[in-house]
């Protein structure tokens, strides 16, 4: 069952780097969805992990001509959120019509509590911290992700509303990729 959608290539660099214009997405399953910060040993092919914003929205939005401002009027909460990627691409190179092919690279998620918009200050400025095992590694702001979070949830909607696709629960990709997201060594948190 969908539980929602992962953004990816938000960030400008990202797009530079793999030569498109516009973000892409993928679907996020239920099952996807991890119940605790655990992943088996095995069960991806070659995981990262990547913090996020999620943004979760209370009703659906509709229309090629959706607004941030409309975003923040449906958000239900803002979540803290790791996402496992994987692919089936050795060491992640692959082309962008590879990256859609493959949904995005979206694996598995982590959600963590939720808090209402209200809560959260200018999610432009919300940070996002990667560490391995207490280390630092990168690190990275909501505003780099189509210069909002909410900014990347419209984007989103008016993308899957030219599609005729659903919109409910979107969760956007991070403003950043990490530059040390290698793959997960085993036993590491």
């Amino acid at each position: 069952m969908r539980a929602g959608y992962k953004l990816g290539f938000t960030s400008a660099a990202m797009r530079q780097q793999m030569g498109v214009e516009h973000p892409n997405s993928g679907v996020l399953l239920a099952d996807m969805r991890l119940p605790e910060p655990r992943l088996p040993a095995g069960a991806l092919i070659q995981p990262r992990v990547e913090p996020e914003i999620a943004i979760l929205l209370g009703r659906d939005l509709h229309g090629e001509a959706v607004t941030s401002e409309q975003v923040a009027a449906a958000t239900a909460a803002v979540l803290p959120a790791i996402e496992v990627v994987d692919s089936r691409y050795r060491d992640y190179r692959f082309k962008a019509v590879d990256n859609i092919a493959d949904n995005s690279s979206a694996a598995r998620y982590l959600l963590g509590a939720p808090r209402a918009l209200s809560d959260c200050g200018d999610l432009r400025l919300v940070g996002v911290l990667l560490s391995i095992d207490g280390v630092a590694v990168d690190q990275g702001l909501g505003a780099a992700a189509l210069g909002s979070p909410l900014a990347a949830v419209a984007w989103l909607v008016r993308h899957l509303s030219i599609r005729g696709a659903c919109r409910e629960y979107p969760m956007p990709h991070s403003s950043w990729r990490p530059r040390s997201s290698g793959p997960i060594p085993k036993g590491f948190r």
